[in-house]
C-alpha cells in the first residue's frame, strides 16, 4: 500500500519502523502489516541507510576491514552478499572494494568505474560491480540521477507556482 494520502506518524511509530527496517523486504512486510505506507517506510529506510553509511564508512575503509572484503571476494563471495552481511549499501561496498583492491584513492577514478563498470578489465569484478550498482536502492549513479530529476521537477513546480503565491500576497507587484 503506497497510497497517496498522508498518514500521521507518531514518534513511537517512527522509532518502531526505524528499528525494524534493514531492507526493502522489511519495508514491504511492515507496509503489509499497515504500520505505515510503503513510501513512508522506504523514506525512513533511506534516511537510516544514509545515516548508517555516513557513520560507518570510515571503519569500512580501514585497511584490515577492506582487506577482509577482498579475501572474501577472492574466495568466491559476491560483492552483494558481502555488502548485505556488513550492512553497507552495495554501491558503497563496491567503491570501498575498488579503492582497496585496485589501490585507488577515493574520488573521480573510482566514481568513473562505479558509473561505467565496463571500464574494469577483470570480467568477474566488472560483473560484480555492475550487479552491486544495479541492486542498490540507496546509493549509486542511478539513485543520484533520480534524486537530481526529482529536484529539477520540484524546481519547475516552484517556478510555476511562485507567481500564483505572490499574487495572493498583499501589495505584490507580481499581479
Amino acid at each position: 500500500t503506497s497510497g497517496g494520502c498522508l498518514m500521521a506518524c507518531s514518534h513511537a511509530t517512527y522509532t518502531q519502523a526505524y528499528d525494524a527496517l534493514f531492507s526493502l523486504e522489511d519495508a514491504r512486510r511492515l507496509a503489509d502489516e499497515r504500520l505505515l505506507s510503503y513510501d513512508a517506510l522506504v523514506s525512513i529506510l533511506s534516511n537510516k541507510m544514509v545515516a548508517l553509511t555516513k557513520s560507518t564508512i570510515g571503519r569500512h575503509r580501514q585497511h584490515d576491514v577492506s582487506d577482509s572484503y577482498v579475501r572474501r571476494f577472492l574466495r568466491g563471495e559476491t560483492l552483494i552478499a558481502i555488502a548485505e552481511d556488513v550492512r553497507l549499501p552495495p554501491s558503497m561496498l563496491a567503491r570501498v572494494f575498488l579503492e582497496h583492491y585496485l589501490g585507488l584513492k577515493k574520488g573521480k577514478e573510482v566514481g568513473q568505474l562505479i558509473k561505467q563498470p565496463s571500464c574494469i578489465s577483470d570480467p568477474r569484478l566488472r560483473d560484480e560491480v555492475a550487479a552491486a550498482v544495479e541492486s542498490d536502492a540507496f546509493y549509486g549513479p542511478r539513485v543520484d540521477t533520480v534524486r537530481r530529476l526529482i529536484g529539477l521537477e520540484y524546481e519547475l513546480i516552484l517556478y510555476e507556482v511562485r507567481p500564483l503565491v505572490l499574487c495572493h500576497m498583499p501589495h505584490s507587484p507580481a499581479c
